[in-house]
Order: structure tokens, then sequence, then C-alpha cells
């Protein structure tokens, strides 16, 4: 008997890297509720895509938007999401309160690349960023008062990241969030999105990352330690089936079977 694919064993080796104190009791629970909330938030998506305004603001609402307009008034603003399985719509409720910007990595395939362009920008408050080898188009945004949207817990490769600890195991992370509160001063606040009953979603805006400053390295290890804390508040709809520990460190052996990183090389 064949064992299981390489995406699933993907998945299951990051939850028990991640959730070595777990059962596998409850390890396989949680799969199976995280398979269920990935297809919700697969089908959810392309509904987020045609909502008008009125309809986004009735099915998504957003808690602690005060936190966000204090810190506007400060200065530069950087909102942090995890991926989770519904940070598509916390974008785009954010985006009918405020001029922003987004910073997203391209798919591979094209027209999904310009269908969610289009819908992101649909309302004219959104600036759709291509993560590049430039920070200049994140710059820029900063400076003309736009609150920037990041996504910074997927692994960037080794060039232009540090390795820091998530979930207890080395993880290469990209240094910009931290990078533009130590260079800019900019407030870095993370934000979080739920699937709730009925189908709807709660953005959550939460408190600045304290402490950070011109050590880029420590504000990493900062932003990455808030992030798992969201995470571990609700496993459930976190994006699991991603390679997060696919970069090691120098020397370190590989944390993904052959099969994982053949399949990875291939994707």
């Amino acid at each position: 008997m064949s064992g299981p694919s390489p995406g699933l064993e993907l998945l299951l080796t990051n939850l028990q890297l991640c959730l070595p104190e777990w059962s596998p009791a409850q390890r396989v629970d949680l799969f199976t509720g995280n398979a269920t909330e990935t297809i919700f938030a697969f089908l959810d998506q392309f509904r987020c895509w045609s909502f008008s305004e009125r309809e986004l603001r009735a099915e998504v609402s957003i808690e602690n938007l005060s936190i966000l307009e204090s810190a506007r008034r400060s200065g530069p603003v950087v909102l942090i999401c995890p991926h989770f399985l519904g940070a598509e719509f916390a974008g785009h409720r954010i985006g009918l309160e405020t001029r922003g910007a987004v910073v997203y990595t391209a798919a591979p395939f094209p027209a999904f690349n310009a269908l969610r362009q289009r819908a992101r920008e649909r309302f004219g408050t959104c600036r759709s960023i291509l993560l590049g080898d430039s920070m200049l188009p994140l710059v820029r945004a900063m400076r003309q008062g736009m609150p920037v949207l990041l996504m910074p817990d997927l692994d960037p490769g080794a060039i232009g990241s540090i390795f820091t600890p998530f979930f207890g195991r080395p993880a290469a992370t990209s240094t910009g969030p931290a990078w533009c509160a130590g260079r800019f001063g900019a407030t870095v606040i993370p934000v979080s999105v739920r699937r709730v009953e009925g189908g709807r979603y709660i953005t959550t805006i939460h408190p600045p990352v304290e402490g950070l400053d011109a050590d880029i390295a420590a504000g990493t290890a900062k932003i990455n330690a808030v992030i798992e804390r969201l995470v571990r508040n609700n496993p459930s709809q976190y994006w699991w089936a991603q390679p997060r520990f696919a970069t090691r460190p120098d020397g370190a052996q590989p944390v993904y079977s052959s099969a994982v990183l053949t399949f990875l090389q291939g994707a």
C-alpha cells in the first residue's frame, strides 16, 4: 500500500513538527477540521471577490479598528497577517476602512493573478504590490501614508531572510516587517481572521508588536512569536500545507522527505 501523497505528507509533517506536544489523535482531529475549513475557504474566496461593498460589510466584521486608526495618526503602519485560510477576507475588509497596499506572491497561473488583483482593487482603495527584489514600492506606499499588509509567515528562501524560531524550530523568515519598524519607525500591527458559524468572517486587529527597534534579528523573532501565538489560537483555520521549513540552516538535515522535496521542486 502506498503512503500519503506528497502534499498530504507535507501537511502532516508540519503538524508533527509544530505541535509535537499534541497526541496523534489530536493532530488527526486537527487535520480533519483543517481539511474542512480549507474547502470552505477555497470556495469562499471566489465569493469574496464578487461581493459588493454592502455585502462585504455584512459578511465580514472588523474588531478593534481604533487600533489601526490611532497608529495611522502617528506614522507608517505595517499590518502582518498569518496565512489564515480566510486572509483574503481580512484584506478586503480592511480595505473598506482605509486606502492601503497589499504585498503578494504571484501564483503560477497568470489568469488567477489577474483575477485576484482585479478583485482586490475593484473598490479603488487597495494597491497590489508584487513581492520582488526591491523594497521601493513598499517604502513608497508607506511614505504616502498607506498601511501595508504583509504575510511574513512563508519560507522566502535563504536570500534576504534570517533563521528565527517558529514553533520552536529555526525557520527562514522575512525581515521586512522588522526592517520597516527599525528603518522608518513603522508600527507593526498583527491581524487575524476566522470563519464563524453561518459562514461569516471576523477580522481582528491586535495591539502593536512592542519593542521593535534597529535590531532586525530580535524584531523578527518577536514578530514570529506573535504570529505563532495567533496560529495557536486558531490552528484549524491556518494554512498548514505550506513548506515552512524547506530552507534549512547550513549543515542542517532536511525536515521533509525526499518525496516531498521532489514534489516542491516541481510545484
